[in-house]
């Protein structure tokens, strides 16, 4: 079954082939169970797809946007050091 969901990351709307049928699609909608127990036979990248909308271009996008930035890890830093040097 085609799902289409939003990402939560990105808000790019994605669509992936799983193996769900729309009972279980109800279910999840339906807010009352968790989708890792009604997916059991999905794999938990696909269980977050159905959660979160969230592909694994997404995750590597913000993986290689915020880590492995050097000068924002740098600002940070700074930031979080100047911030207590000011609160002492």
């Amino acid at each position: 079954m085609k799902i289409t969901k939003k990402s939560i990351a990105s808000v790019v709307i994605n669509t992936t082939e799983l193996k769900a049928t729309p009972q279980q699609i109800d279910r999840l909608n339906k807010g009352r169970e968790k989708a890792h127990n009604i997916f059991r036979h999905l794999s938990p990248i696909q269980t977050a797809f159905l959660i979160s909308g969230v592909v694994h271009e997404d995750c590597d996008l913000a993986f290689n946007q915020f880590v492995r930035n050097p000068n924002r890890i740098k600002s940070k830093i700074k930031k979080q050091a100047k911030c207590l040097y000011l609160n002492n």
